[in-house]
């Protein structure tokens, strides 16, 4: 009983040992997705809008080949101006792409060319935290207000107004001249 035992435990530790080793390494192509980022929007009316001059910081890592392989790379929406995303290939991981808010201007996109949009805020947040999938395409997006008057998207309206009182009947205190304080010689007011 003894050798059947020995013999058992052998065997699994042979077959361990040969499926380790029958494993292939995982290669760029199998563990890699990519990563998208939108440059181009339409709002409500269907026109269409492109973000121009900006950049997005991407860090991160991924756990593939058993070792943490960080990353960290700028893309720029100026490496492609005429393409809606910016798309770079990324291995399998956990990733933060940051706006860089500096010099970013937005067009308007019209059968004339593109025009200069004059009004335009980011909306944040700066940072999007994602997941690449292998052989697939993340899209990451960000917000921005565009093309108004006064661009006023985080505020709201403050009222101030005012309410009165009257004491209620039969509370003590003089209702004569004299007020309700009359030791601080006020005379009839507070």
């Amino acid at each position: 009983m003894k050798n059947w035992k020995y013999a058992f435990a052998a065997g699994i530790v042979g077959a361990l040992a040969c499926s380790s080793e029958a494993q292939p390494p995982v290669s760029d192509a199998e563990a890699s997705g990519k990563l998208a980022v939108n440059l181009t929007a339409r709002d409500d009316s269907g026109q269409q809008y492109r973000l121009r001059n900006a950049n997005f910081v991407i860090d991160g890592y991924s756990y593939v080949t058993g070792d943490y392989v960080p990353v960290n790379l700028t893309v720029s929406s100026e490496t492609a101006p005429d393409s809606p995303t910016i798309t770079t290939k990324l291995l399998q991981g956990y990733y933060y792409v940051n706006f860089v808010n500096e010099g970013w201007y937005f067009e308007k996109l019209t059968p004339e060319g593109p025009q200069l949009v004059e009004q335009a805020i980011f909306l944040g947040p700066n940072e999007q935290y994602t997941y690449v999938y292998p052989q697939f395409t993340t899209q990451v997006s960000f917000r921005f207000g565009i093309d108004g008057e006064l661009i006023d998207f985080f505020g709201g309206d403050l009222e101030i107004g005012v309410t009165v009182e009257k004491p209620p009947t039969g509370a003590g205190g003089s209702t004569g001249a004299g007020g309700a304080f009359p030791e601080a010689g006020i005379g009839g007011a507070f």
